[in-house]
Order: C-alpha cells, then structure tokens, then sequence
C-alpha cells in the first residue's frame, strides 16, 4: 500500500540522513510524501535534508508543515 511505501521510503531516507547524503533524503522524503502527504516524518526529513544543503527557506516551510502534521488530533497520543 502507499502507507506501507512511504514508511520504507521514510526509513531509508533515515539512513541516507545518517550517512549525511543529503540529496537522497530528500528524494526519499518526496516520495514518500507523495504517497503519504501527511507523513510527519517525511516532512521532516525533507527539512532536514533542506537545511543541510542550504535551502533555508524551503526547509522552514517543510519543518513548519511538519510541525503542524504533528499538532493534529491524529498524533495526540505521540505528545505528552
């Protein structure tokens, strides 16, 4: 299913983050938000990913959607 794709993309996109290839944590994270475009952590790995190569602005706007994925009712029981 695309769920199921986007947490291997994600996943993956983890390990990309930490051998610092920055350009395939990006990829991975579109991807995966493009087959799960509320993935908190899709979002987030694209910030991050953004950030490091420099791209400061897009990487606000991707971490501040992340923020506000995780802020929904749907993730209350991941906030204490």
């Amino acid at each position: 299913s695309d769920k199921v794709l986007s947490q291997l993309l994600t996943n993956r996109a983890l390990c990309f983050q930490k051998l610092e290839v920055w350009d395939k944590v990006e990829d991975d994270a579109r991807k995966a938000m493009d087959k799960n475009g509320s993935s908190v952590k899709a979002h987030y790995l694209l910030g991050k990913a953004l950030l490091e190569i420099g791209r400061v602005e897009d990487a606000r706007a991707a971490l501040l959607k992340s923020m506000s994925l995780s802020s929904s009712p749907e993730f209350k029981s991941y906030r204490r």
